[in-house]
């Protein structure tokens, strides 16, 4: 990207204004504009929602399922206290997930001479993580409130995709940009401009 500037640039410059806005084009010529929109706009979002929520419903609903429940809980600890233990698995996971993120980026980077801020990549790394664990407790909450894997999974994918729907149009649709102050991807990845957390400072 760097080596190429002026063309990806000007390439970036033939999208429409809609489209450009949808997936927040900004600055799409340099390191920090092109990770952003091809990385943080909506693809390590999505993948990162997928992993809470398939993970979080299952928290509360494997063994229901599995017709195990009555053995677990015969055994001598709380349901609190296995809930908790099975929602700490999930955060751990997406935790790691991010910080496995962030060092690839930190790494990679300097490899393709792309200038980035360790702390920046840091910011929308969390971000990232963040999104996750907002869509993976919607997950858990409807698994545990319905025991059924199915509807934790299709209730939070759902939630989850009409979030980012709302998202990504709210640049383009004023119902839609006046009602995304309420909408949990914007509170996560879209509560500052990427770009301005890549940046180096």
């Amino acid at each position: 990207v760097r080596d190429t500037t002026s063309r990806v640039t000007d390439f970036a410059d033939s999208f429409p204004e809609a489209f450009k806005k949808i997936f927040r084009m900004e600055e799409y010529g340099t390191a920090v504009g092109y990770l952003s929109t091809e990385l943080f706009s909506a693809t390590l979002p999505l993948i990162f929602i997928a992993v809470g929520v398939t993970w979080g419903a299952r928290v509360a609903t494997d063994e229901v399922e599995a017709g195990t429940a009555d053995i677990l809980f015969s055994l001598p600890i709380s349901r609190r206290r296995f809930l908790v233990t099975r929602i700490a698995a999930e955060v751990g996971v997406l935790v790691l997930l991010g910080a496995v993120l962030w060092l690839a980026l930190v790494i990679g980077a300097p490899i393709v001479d792309m200038s980035v801020s360790v702390g920046r990549v840091a910011a929308a790394s969390a971000s990232t993580v963040l999104t996750g664990l907002v869509f993976g407790s919607v997950g858990v909450l409807v698994g545990a409130w319905s025991g059924r894997r199915s509807m934790g999974l299709g209730i939070s994918l759902t939630i989850a995709i009409a979030a980012f729907v709302v998202y990504s149009l709210a640049p383009l649709v004023q119902f839609m940009d006046d009602i995304n102050p309420f909408n949990p991807m914007q509170w996560t990845v879209g509560t500052a401009s990427l770009p301005s957390r890549l940046r180096r400072c």
